[in-house]
């Protein structure tokens, strides 16, 4: 999947969302995102349920709405034990090609925080690129 691509046609406003999860690794070549996940601002969260994008709770407890492989979360990501909102995340991300993705660094942190079965894997591939640029996180 062209993870650019699939955002590009949801023609949303770049300061009010970043891709997160795998969509950083689908972006790299490193994995297939089965998905592409969103961190919004709470404005689009509204607009895009307005579009008819269907809410309902994540298996954590938090609101998010969803479209076809298209999630979109309010959740505050928790990092190295500091919460960050949405917009603190969003105006950190990195931009490739028109399209802003949560940082490596922050995905990261985000996955090694949880600790789900399901990350190990992202987990350690996003450390061997840093272990292979010098810069260990």
């Amino acid at each position: 999947m062209n993870v650019v691509a699939a955002v590009k046609r949801l023609e949303l406003p770049a300061d009010s969302y970043a891709v997160f999860g795998s969509g950083g690794l689908g972006l790299r070549g490193w994995r297939e995102p089965h998905d592409i996940d969103l961190v919004v601002s709470p404005e689009l969260y509204d607009q895009l349920r307005e579009r008819g994008w269907r809410e309902d709770m994540s298996p954590a407890g938090h609101a998010r709405v969803h479209k076809g492989m298209y999630e979109a979360s309010l959740q505050p990501l928790t990092m190295s034990g500091h919460v960050f909102t949405n917009d603190q995340i969003i105006a950190r991300a990195e931009v490739f090609e028109g399209v802003p993705f949560v940082r490596l660094q922050d995905v990261l942190a985000w996955k090694r925080s949880h600790r789900r079965p399901k990350d190990q894997d992202d987990i350690k591939i996003i450390e061997s690129y840093f272990e292979g640029i010098g810069r260990g996180v």
